[in-house]
């Protein structure tokens, strides 16, 4: 109880809160892109000079090998700082599918500078056509840091080495070795990349901890290593588990599943995409007259709703833009982050202007003859430019 009158008492603070790990990842995120900016003035400045070096005329050979050596070095570090700046940052879209072979053989050169002339560096890319959903730069970071991990793990020298397979698991597989308790691999088709050193391995104490954000082995780690690798690979889809026991060495596999080519375009289908159901039944008939496969659907979310990881791209979706629901234009826009090349023809009983690309406009009501001119150019890949079929109007 206070004395009356008395001011009140100052309220007890506690001492502030050390910053967790999210915060302190954020925190080096902002202070990444800032150096980032000016390391990149940096070396773009030193490219520009090595570059109007080179023009020079009279250069001896050495001096040549030098300034592209200058060159080169620069180049390794602009990929340095964009692996820098993907600590923290999400992809804005999700990566296309790549084959995985050139993407590694691409890392090596980088891991070979890493390493010191006491460790040896072997290489094995067997996954030839494997094709995974994943960011090259954000690999390479994921790569560095095992490849930084490795070589402090042989400071008297030893062997490291990267290895690519095509896997099929067939049954959960533990992200880290018993008694850890960890996340588990689940079945599945994979591209498994792996790192082994010939290191003192990982001790117990080491992988109960090795995932937490900032532990470290080191007196001067940051522990962002491992940690950084396991979110790269999880916002990949993929896994990384640890493996090896002490005085054998660390193995590191990073599970990346295997993006399944498209299936080729179906050449001779037509998607038909209307509501009223007389029209839709006529044009039905006149294309399946003409030689089409017709896919017809009432509506664009039943058009959706009827794709499948293995359906092939149409030649040419034909869509009335006045759909209830989702309008035809919307559909087009879903139906082209699958297929972006996709050609449309639009039909509405209202002018419509700007056309998108790779679209004809049919105003209602169309002549059969003018849609199946329209259908034809289309699935034929009419050159860019203007085009008139019949009274219709077409943009490319």
């Amino acid at each position: 109880m206070s004395e009356p009158g008395a001011p009140p008492p100052e309220p007890v603070r506690s001492p502030p809160a050390a910053p967790d790990g999210a915060e302190r990842l954020r925190a080096i995120g902002a202070q990444t892109a800032g150096v980032a900016h000016d390391v990149n003035n940096l070396l773009t400045g030193i490219d520009a000079a090595a570059a109007l070096a080179l023009d020079r005329p009279g250069l001896d050979a050495e001096t040549r090998a030098d300034l592209a050596e200058i060159r080169e070095a620069v180049a390794r570090g602009a990929t340095l700082v964009r692996t820098l700046l993907a600590t923290g940052a999400r992809p804005a879209r999700p990566p296309r599918p790549r084959l995985l072979d050139p993407v590694l053989a691409a890392a090596t050169g980088l891991i070979r500078r890493l390493l010191p002339p006491s460790v040896r560096f072997v290489q094995r890319l067997d996954a030839p056509g494997c094709r995974v959903r994943v960011d090259p730069d954000r690999l390479h970071h994921a790569l560095l840091n095992l490849a930084i991990n490795a070589r402090d793990a042989l400071p008297a020298g030893g062997t490291v080495s990267l290895r690519s397979a095509a896997l099929v698991l067939l049954a959960p597989f533990p992200a880290m070795p018993p008694p850890a308790r960890s996340e588990l691999v689940p079945p599945g088709r994979y591209a498994l990349v792996t790192l082994r050193d010939s290191g003192p391995g990982l001790t117990p104490e080491v992988a109960a901890r090795v995932f937490t954000p900032f532990f470290s082995t080191k007196a001067d780690g940051s522990g962002l290593g491992l940690a950084r690798v396991r979110d790269s690979l999880r916002e990949a889809g993929g896994y990384l588990a640890l493996g090896g026991r002490p005085g054998h060495g660390l193995v590191a596999r990073l599970f990346l599943p295997l993006a399944d080519a498209p299936p080729p375009p179906d050449p001779a289908a037509v998607w038909l995409v209307e509501d009223e159901p007389t029209l839709r039944r006529l044009v039905q008939r006149a294309l399946r007259a003409g030689g089409w496969r017709v896919r017809a659907a009432e509506s664009a979310e039943a058009a959706l709703a009827a794709i499948g990881p293995a359906t092939p791209a149409p030649a040419v979706l034909l869509c009335d833009l006045s759909l209830p629901g989702m309008d035809g234009l919307a559909l087009l826009r879903a139906l082209r982050r699958r297929w972006p090349d996709l050609p449309a023809v639009l039909t509405s009983g209202y002018d419509q202007a700007p056309l998108p690309p790779r679209t004809v406009f049919l105003r209602k009501p169309f002549a059969l003859a003018e849609l199946a001119e329209a259908v034809r150019r289309l699935a034929g890949g009419a050159e860019a430019g203007p085009v008139q079929v019949g009274s219709t109007r077409v943009g490319f």
